[in-house]
């Protein structure tokens, strides 16, 4: 039987420790040369009569020997931009609905295992990566986070950093006072850790152990102009930070290859359009590390021993989790469709559905 699992039975189920571990246990795969991903394929097309956006199909995929799965993620979304030039993802499916999937396929009985909403498996695959990019990385009596973001993915990388180390408190700021109070209350009733709001981004990066960006934004939120020794830094866009930050850092590591994460294809008109893709943000990730290569390095790499990693307190270390992988998506769907499985969630459909006598 194939399973159908929807985002709100992924929230109940899914832990944030075992997303870690999969997540860690993946990336080891990938390291030993047991994964394949292929680019993330980003297709726009520009949407003349619906508030001057774009639409974009996504597709990215990954598999797992050891798992013996393979999972594509697919987003169908509208893109638009605020007045301060972050990027917003429009709900225009029936009833204000955004529309993002996983599929998971046995790679041995070839089957279409489960279809799961998106959403919550795709902000825990990035907190966990930078979760697990922390937990080799950052000094292990690190316990203060200064973080940039009040999101739903700021949310969960908080989650995710206190199950890798011993939090005490996080410093917090967005431009928007009513987000960073909204955070605060959030953190501290789901975490119980002193959660503080400051109003200007230098305070942000003053006495803390990690600095943290989960930003939509296309502009810089900070430049690392007040940083101390020893601290760890992670990013999930290219753009959020300055090039202080790179040239400050010991050791840069990646999530992905740079310059190998995606694909864009783009229709004819939207050559006269000025709207960002994704490649903008590829863009600075392959500037900066052909110019600062020598200290850069891969997760995988990482943790398989070809790369060594923070050797002393005093280094400053740098996580970008850049473009994603399709292994992240397999790791947390297959955390939650064995759950359900287990526990009699989702609905089942029959697999003969989605299989044919024909000769494809």
């Amino acid at each position: 039987m194939t399973l159908i699992i929807t985002d709100n039975i992924i929230q109940d189920i899914l832990d944030m420790n075992e997303a870690i571990q999969e997540i860690e246990n993946v990336f080891r795969d990938l390291g030993e040369g047991k994964t394949v991903n292929s680019p993330r394929t980003d297709h726009y097309m520009y949407y003349v009569n619906y508030l001057s956006s774009y639409y974009l199909f996504k597709t990215i995929v990954g598999g797992s020997e050891r798992l013996g799965l393979i999972a594509l993620r697919i987003n169908s979304d509208m893109i638009t931009y605020s007045n301060n030039n972050r990027k917003v993802k429009l709900p225009i499916a029936k009833d204000n609905r955004y529309v993002g999937l996983v599929f998971l396929f046995d790679a041995k009985s070839l089957e279409l295992k489960a279809i799961m909403n998106d959403g919550h498996l795709q902000r825990t695959r990035v907190a966990a990566t930078v979760a697990v990019g922390a937990k080799y990385l950052a000094r292990k009596d690190s316990n203060t986070i200064g973080l940039f973001g009040t999101g739903w993915q700021a949310e969960t990388i908080a989650i995710a950093l206190s199950k890798v180390r011993n939090i005490s408190q996080i410093k917090v700021f967005s431009p928007n006072p009513l987000h960073r109070r909204d955070f605060v209350h959030k953190i501290h009733k789901k975490l119980e850790i002193n959660t503080i709001e400051v109003n200007e981004p230098n305070n942000v990066t003053k006495d803390v152990d990690m600095i943290v960006s989960a930003t939509n934004s296309d502009d810089v939120v900070y430049n690392c102009n007040n940083i101390k020794e020893g601290i760890h830094l992670s990013s999930i866009r290219g753009t959020e930070i300055g090039e202080e930050c790179w040239r400050k850092s010991d050791l840069i590591y990646f999530s992905a290859q740079p310059g190998k994460s995606f694909h864009s294809y783009y229709t004819r008109t939207w050559e006269e359009k000025k709207f960002k893709s994704s490649q903008e943000d590829a863009g600075i990730d392959n500037e900066f590390y052909e110019k600062y290569k020598d200290k850069c390095h891969l997760l995988s790499d990482l943790l398989t021993g070809k790369s060594k990693g923070r050797t002393s307190d005093s280094q400053i270390t740098f996580f970008r989790k850049n473009e994603g992988l399709g292994i992240e998506f397999v790791a947390v769907a297959k955390i939650v469709y064995e759950k359900a499985k287990t526990k009699g969630l989702g609905v089942e459909i029959k697999d003969e559905l989605f299989t044919q006598t024909t000769h494809p």
